[in-house]
């Protein structure tokens, strides 16, 4: 079922709506113990590819796609989860990255930032613009950085 798909149909039966509201509030990234225990499989996948190299994931991953294939849907399970979150859900969820981000390393921060560099670069001008409007403060860390 597609994401539109699922929206009408949740707008035809608002009772089953309303209970995975309920359910969601509940949610978060504090429930991941709980489901890698449920999947053992994809906790020893986890923890392999955590001690590789970038080259070495990639490798793995193209050798075992059907680990690759759940931890895309596991992604984009992830993506929808956090569209339907409530402003204060997702103003706790900011704090929480932010708070991670804090505690990198310096090469761990260097490496973000790189990261997040070359997106920034890949995204169309409108993406810019867009991105921008919302990040107020990286706008002004831009220019700054151009003069």
């Amino acid at each position: 079922m597609s994401p539109e798909e699922r929206q009408a149909w949740l707008k035809e039966h608002p009772e089953i709506a309303e209970k995975l509201k309920e359910r969601m509030k509940d949610a978060g990234p504090d429930r991941r113990p709980d489901f890698l225990k449920d999947h053992p499989e994809l906790k020893e996948a986890m923890e392999k590819l955590k001690g590789m190299s970038p080259e070495e994931r990639q490798a793995w991953l193209k050798e075992h796609p059907e680990v690759a294939a759940k931890i895309e849907k596991a992604k984009a399970g992830m993506k929808d989860r956090a569209d339907n979150l409530t402003p204060e859900q997702k103003e706790k969820l900011k704090a929480k990255l932010k708070e991670r981000g804090e505690n990198l390393t310096p090469e761990q921060k260097e490496k973000l930032h790189e990261k997040m560099k070359e997106r920034f670069e890949k995204m169309t001008p409108e993406q810019k613009a867009e991105f921008l409007k919302n990040h107020p403060e990286l706008k002004e860390k831009l220019d700054g950085a151009k003069k």
